[in-house]
């Protein structure tokens, strides 16, 4: 199996309390490669299908699929024998695939994309900052150059303490940010999402107070900055922390630094990312019905309307 933290039980039990319509989970390959990813089965209907149906749908995050043909999957893949009735599958795949409407084997689909923002493996401190944003650039110089009041630590000697700091921020942060319901989790959660070796938590110190945190996923040829929290402070801690973890993953075992994307396409929060120079990959997504399913009596535009729509 490709090393993925997502591709990992440990997530799927992290995530599983807080999928609406849950009825089970697993890991499922992806083309002849031996790449795993994780998806969810949700029981229930919708404008289109009947009550009870089952859905396949990726996880929170950029958690999907990769080097994944939908084309191919959906017409003699390992999808195309599972019992059910549409889905939506994120993958972490950019380009190459024909966006629209789309059709094969028993499935009609709309791929289109969503943003995510990477910075790229090995770029020296001076190459980073001439990425940025002016705004940025002028902030991250400022912190750079107190650098030394700054501690960056992998979490590891005592992690179950560590763990606790985490959650405390992280539950802090998501209670002033408003985090949808998706998005709160309980100590118990971290705790076991970080018994799986794929995945690091970071803690971040300014003059010995322990500031932010974020857990951090290995995937193949980098990682993935997944979830962060931080103390409300005058500080700039969240471009801190993203910095400090950047600059230590290049230095120990270098690979790309995922961002992920906004709450929505081009938001704040998108910006801000965009800002420290990352990188904006159009990662490919499906939302797809299995025509055999449907009453066909339904209108073709009817369906094209739903699937390019909140789906399934």
């Amino acid at each position: 199996m490709i090393n993925s933290g997502f591709a990992t039980p440990e997530f799927l039990q992290f995530v599983s309390p807080v999928m609406p319509g849950f009825a089970s989970s697993g890991l499922a390959l992806a083309g002849d490669l031996g790449r795993q990813f994780p998806y969810f089965i949700v029981n229930r209907g919708n404008k289109l299908l009947p009550p009870k149906s089952n859905f396949l749908i990726s996880p929170i995050c950029f958690s999907g699929c990769s080097h994944f043909d939908f084309k191919r999957e959906f017409a003699s893949g390992e999808l195309a024998k599972w019992d059910i009735s549409g889905g939506f599958l994120q993958s972490r795949d950019f380009g190459q695939q024909d966006l629209g409407f789309q059709a094969s084997g028993d499935f009609s689909y709309y791929l289109d994309g969503r943003t995510n923002y990477r910075l790229e493996a090995g770029l020296a401190e001076q190459e980073l900052l001439k990425n940025m944003k002016r705004d940025s650039r002028a902030r991250v110089r400022k912190i750079l150059s107190v650098a030394d009041q700054f501690e960056l630590l992998k979490a590891g000697g005592d992690l179950e303490a560590d763990i606790k700091v985490f959650s405390k921020l992280y539950t802090d942060t998501a209670q002033r940010a408003n985090f949808g319901g998706q998005y709160l989790f309980t100590l118990e959660q971290w705790q076991g999402l970080f018994a799986s070796p794929l995945w690091h938590l970071f803690l971040l110190k300014y003059r010995g107070e322990t500031v932010a945190g974020a857990a951090v996923s290995k995937l193949e040829g980098g990682y993935d900055y997944t979830f962060m929290g931080y103390k409300a402070c005058e500080l700039d801690v969240s471009r801190a922390l993203i910095v400090f973890i950047y600059q230590y993953l290049q230095k120990h075992q270098p690979g790309f630094l995922d961002l992920g994307g906004g709450i929505t396409e081009g938001d704040s929060l998108a910006r801000f990312k965009l800002g420290l120079g990352a990188r904006q990959l159009i990662f490919n997504r499906a939302r797809f019905v299995r025509r055999s399913a449907l009453d066909n009596k339904l209108a073709g535009d009817r369906v094209k309307q739903c699937l390019t729509g909140r789906w399934p």
